[in-house]
């Protein structure tokens, strides 16, 4: 939902090529936060786009210096994520908790071993380096963690089980520095979001017709 970024102008896009959903933080709740009196609109965009209006692509895109994040990463250093003061923090504390709870794995290990991320319904999985040039701050790094983890969200949901089981959906996570413009790809090959130019393009577009998650079933 950041001012900053314009989905249409660095996707390279035209109306009516997409369906967009904002949101603070780009998260996507898990189904384990849906009930018969619970819903969110997110989960239900993704019904609308993919189930009755066959979408094929699903992208999550998060941001260098996201607000949300920022908020997110500052109640887990001051020790507040148990005292929520608001909606803000209430949303990022329910959704966002899986994400963090990897980021402070990715902490534990120095950020130097890979986080692993799963299908829910297969437990296929692929692997992710954060940063590992360490260019980003500490914020932006929970920033990419999170965009990861809403690529696992969404396969736990089971409206979209058939499609990902037939192979119909492909999942994508795209991450924008707002400082330089430049829009990263998560590339499952070199597992890491790589920096989208004229050298890596032809190579992450072929990969963006393939699986994210792969390998055998866990």
């Amino acid at each position: 939902m950041d001012s900053r970024i314009s989905p249409s102008q660095f996707t390279q896009t035209e109306v009516g090529d997409m369906f967009v959903v904002r949101n603070a933080g780009n998260l996507v709740p898990s189904s384990s936060h849906q009930s018969k009196n619970n819903f969110s609109s997110e989960p239900a965009a993704m019904e609308l786009a993919c189930v009755l209006t066959n979408v094929r692509h699903v992208v999550i895109c998060g941001h260098s210096d996201c607000k949300a994040m920022n908020r997110l990463y500052r109640m887990y250093e001051e020790e507040t994520l148990v005292k929520p003061k608001g909606l803000l923090d209430g949303w990022l504390c329910q959704h966002g908790e899986d994400s963090l709870q990897r980021y402070i794995e990715l902490e534990k290990n120095s950020f130097k071993k890979p986080l692993e991320f799963f299908d829910k319904n297969t437990r296929k999985k692929f692997r992710a380096f954060i940063d590992p040039d360490d260019r980003f701050r500490l914020a932006d790094k929970l920033s990419q963690v999170n965009c990861l983890q809403q690529l696992e969200n969404v396969t736990s949901h089971a409206f979209l089980t058939p499609l990902l089981l037939q192979d119909k959906i492909r999942l994508h996570a795209i991450w924008f520095d707002v400082n330089t413009g430049e829009v990263h790809f998560f590339s499952k090959k070199m597992e890491q979001f790589v920096e989208i130019n004229d050298h890596s393009v032809e190579g992450l577009l072929e990969e963006s017709d393939q699986n994210i998650f792969s390998g055998p079933n866990m």
